[in-house]
């Protein structure tokens, strides 16, 4: 092994210290910081069940009594009832079935009119598009310039008119 080491050089290594940080003394907190957390841990605990309770204790009554008044109230406020089914009846189911019923029975002839009028628009578009091809193919490109312009006419003057104001 002398050998070895003797052959081999000895590894160096740098260490770099850098100062550390100091250590803070445990804060201390006062006494009030957790009855305040046991207050609120209570708090969240009770409230809920307060609440409901409270409900219950003041929703109890509530029912009560209106399950006692609700047929004599249904019983005074039935026509009411009956005229707001007639006029619910008349102006919003009636015209809904109604306007229902025609869209159900006009549904084919819409999808057939819509088809029709795709298909038109395609096979004039494509015969718009034959005749240009065969105009071309015939006739050939269309001159860029006309050599032979039609006269202009010359805009005529006008004759000026005045009203002389006789004395």
């Amino acid at each position: 092994m002398d050998f070895l080491t003797d052959a081999m050089p000895a590894p160096t290594v740098t260490v770099v210290h850098t100062p550390t940080a100091r250590a803070t003394p445990a804060a201390t907190r006062p006494p009030i910081v957790g009855l305040l957390r046991l207050a609120s841990s209570l708090l969240g605990i009770v409230a809920p069940l307060a609440r409901r309770s409270f409900s219950y204790v003041v929703s109890k009554p509530f029912w009560t009594t209106f399950a006692l008044a609700y047929h004599p109230i249904s019983y005074l406020l039935a026509p009411l009832f009956v005229f707001l089914n007639v006029l619910l009846d008349a102006f919003v189911l009636t015209p809904y079935t109604i306007v229902k019923a025609i869209a159900i029975n006009v549904y084919p002839v819409y999808v057939f009119l819509g088809a029709s009028l795709l298909c038109a628009a395609c096979v004039g578009l494509g015969a718009r598009l034959w005749v240009q091809a065969l105009r071309y193919t015939i006739f050939g490109p269309k001159p860029t310039s006309r050599t032979a312009r039609p006269p202009v006419a010359a805009p005529k003057g006008r004759k000026r008119v005045s009203i002389k104001e006789e004395k």
